[in-house]
């Protein structure tokens, strides 16, 4: 296009001065007066022209270009892949949550909060090896609380009478009645006149002294007396255990005698196979 608008220019300029040019030299063969007018108005005349001519071809020119232009960048801008937006475009563009607190310059936008999640926690076990099973506790019988032996504990009981050692044995005789055999023991230890006495009661044998005048039971003895007990119920036949849940721990003890002391006396259990087969009570 640009060409052909040249090329038509170019010929109209042509023409226009081929006109210009004959008309003068027509005017200058009749008249000397119109060869000084005649070039200028052709002069002006080619000039107006051109000047026209080319006027309306740059705005031509301008106009098409402009175009062109405005077409090229709108179809680049047009072709463009379109920006991902920034944050800070996403952030306006999304919906801000509605305060109730004023807004201030400081303003840090809520962050939406997420629920953690509760965790379970679970006990510990311990791990009990399978070679070692748990022990189960088996309630036992609490043990019976023994009181220490004491001189009180030095006696026997015979038809309901408590024989001790040092007590009277006028009180002894009458209680039990004439003694199924009597004789007189010399005793030279505790008598003060060195007499004594021994007294038989079926199984149960009493020894005495003399002090005063007095007569005092100085040893008591029974073998194979089933009447005969301890003042707490040791009797012919009790076992060692019977002996230890009523007096405790002995002082001694073997396959034949355990024995207890308090205050100097002694209490002796003879035993035969575990058992009581006779008692003894002295110094």
């Amino acid at each position: 296009m640009k060409k052909r608008m040249l090329i038509f220019m170019a010929m109209v300029v042509v023409s226009m001065s081929l006109l210009t040019s004959c008309g003068e030299e027509e005017n200058t063969t009749q008249t000397g007066t119109i060869e000084i007018t005649t070039p200028t108005v052709t002069e002006n005349t080619t000039q107006k022209v051109s000047e026209k001519s080319t006027q309306k071809t740059t705005e031509k020119t301008t106009q098409k270009s402009t175009q062109k232009t405005t077409e090229k960048t709108t179809q680049k801008s047009t072709q463009k892949p379109t920006q991902k937006p920034t944050q800070q475009e996403q952030f306006n563009n999304t919906v801000q949550p509605t305060l109730t607190e004023p807004v201030t310059d400081n303003y840090v936008p809520i962050q939406p909060q997420t629920e953690t999640p509760q965790q379970i926690i679970v006990p510990d076990t311990p791990n009990i090896p399978q070679d070692n099973p748990p022990i189960t506790e088996i309630p036992t019988e609490a043990p019976q609380t023994v009181s220490e032996f004491t001189v009180n504990d030095v006696c026997v009981v015979y038809k309901n009478t408590t024989i001790m050692l040092d007590k009277s044995f006028s009180e002894i005789k009458s209680s039990l009645g004439t003694p199924d055999a009597t004789q007189e023991n010399p005793n030279c230890g505790l008598s003060d006149n060195g007499k004594g006495f021994v007294y038989t009661y079926g199984a149960l044998t009493i020894n005495t002294y003399m002090k005063n005048n007095t007569e005092y039971v100085e040893t008591v003895q029974c073998m194979n007396g089933g009447d005969v007990t301890t003042g707490k119920g040791i009797k012919q036949g009790s076992s060692v255990s019977d002996i230890k849940n009523q007096y405790g721990t002995p002082l001694t003890e073997d396959d034949y005698v355990i024995q207890y002391t308090a205050d100097g006396k002694n209490m002796m259990l003879y035993m035969e196979n575990g058992n009581v087969i006779g008692m003894f009570l002295g110094r």
